[in-house]
């Protein structure tokens, strides 16, 4: 199970895909989605949007970005201060950024995830990609943000959206994986937290981007391994994924000890005792014995894992689980992330027992972020109201022998 659970972190943060992981490499080329570099003209790019962030007015504005920079106030009361955007090619597209911000905008509407963030300081080392070995660029420490635009040729806000900042994850995990122990192990924490926990902005400052550089020096620091304090990166990657990943890491021994979970992955323990007035399963199609047996295991109450190729009777099983579960007068909640699985469970269904069912199905994310929760409430009920009408009915017993 923890050998499970670590591949599921893994595959979550995409950490063998350097290409698309922005985390990991936001110095990627070649993608349809860039990433962005600030520079300040005038003193440390890094000093200042540091400068911004823990000042707490989350916006900085931008004024003049079609003349490739921008005008950043550290305060309201501060002068403005010209900085320069720059793709990872060091040039600079008013409507490529346009369409950067377009794109992420496309991204919060369909999936409600925002994928923007801020990266402060930068790792700069090598990794193998696919047999290669490649140079990559790891953002340090990163922050949520949006950025905001009324037309294409209004001013650009950078908006620190009110959540919590945290040390780069896909990188702390990229270099346990991959670097000396040493190099994790020792590598700065800021106020002596974990690196996995929040960061606290009262305690991060300068000298910590310092120490940073001082522990890539002690750690072979050249063009191999070295840290940017300088760098200010701005890129997309899905924010649900950082959230899923931390509430897998905070409550890991609460996953392990779940009896549910513990049961999917082959831990014998106590089973409800076998209901003797249930009777015999009842089954609405076909079945062979391996089919028989996975319905009458999960009747009892075992929690497992079903596999097998294409044409084995996966779908066949799981209409035969719902509707001996169904007979038993249970409710069944059947969830599935390919449309094609939900349309073809309920279209082996006998046409008696679809009556119990309530099809809920989405050719798009956007589609079901559409859906109206009160509409769906209402079925749910009219749906529960007939099956008790029915429940209560003189004929349920054999309006259920012809419904199967």
């Amino acid at each position: 199970m923890a050998v499970y659970l670590d591949l599921f972190i893994n595959e979550l943060l995409h950490l063998d895909d350097v290409r698309a992981n922005r985390l990991v490499n936001a110095g990627a080329e070649g993608e349809n989605i860039k990433s962005y570099r600030l520079f300040a003209e005038e003193g440390s790019s890094c000093a200042e949007m540091l400068a911004a962030i823990k000042n707490g007015t989350g916006k900085i504005g931008n004024r003049t970005v079609l003349k490739d920079s921008a005008l950043v106030r550290t305060s309201a009361d501060s002068p403005a201060k010209k900085w320069l955007w720059r793709d990872l090619s060091g040039e600079s597209d008013a409507r490529a950024l346009d369409k950067f911000i377009s794109d992420a905008y496309d991204v919060i509407n369909l999936k409600g995830n925002n994928p923007l963030f801020l990266g402060l300081g930068a790792l700069n080392w090598e990794t193998v990609v696919s047999g290669e070995i490649r140079k990559i660029v790891s953002p340090l420490l990163i922050f949520p943000v949006k950025l905001i635009r009324g037309t294409a040729t209004s001013p650009v806000e950078i908006e620190f959206v009110d959540d919590e900042a945290y040390f780069n994850p896909c990188l702390a995990e990229k270099m346990k994986r991959e670097l000396p122990e040493f190099v994790y192990s020792q590598f700065p924490k800021i106020g002596g937290a974990d690196l996995d926990e929040p960061l606290d902005l009262e305690k991060l400052d300068l000298n910590y981007f310092e120490s940073v550089c001082t522990h890539a020096e002690k750690c072979g620091g050249n063009s191999q391994f070295s840290f940017d304090k300088n760098a200010v990166i701005i890129a997309q990657y899905n924010h649900g994924d950082i959230c899923m990943y931390y509430d897998v890491k905070r409550n890991r021994e609460n996953i392990e000890k779940h009896p549910f979970i513990r049961r999917i992955f082959g831990e014998q323990l106590p089973l409800p005792p076998v209901d003797g007035e249930a009777g015999e399963p009842r089954f609405i199609l076909q079945k062979d014995s391996v089919q028989e047996d996975i319905t009458r295991r999960i009747l009892r109450g075992e929690s497992l894992i079903v596999k097998g190729p294409p044409g084995t009777g996966k779908t066949l099983t799981i209409a035969n689980v719902i509707g001996a579960l169904l007979a038993r007068g249970k409710r069944v909640l059947f969830a599935s992330k390919k449309l094609s699985a939900l349309s073809e469970v309920h279209a082996k269904l006998p046409e008696n027992l679809r009556k119990f069912v309530m099809l809920l199905d989405c050719e798009t994310e956007q589609r079901a972020a559409s859906l109206n929760p009160s509409e769906i409430k209402r079925e749910f009920k009219k749906l529960l109201k007939e099956r008790s009408e029915y429940h209560f009915a003189p004929s349920v017993a054999n309006g259920f022998e012809r419904a199967v």
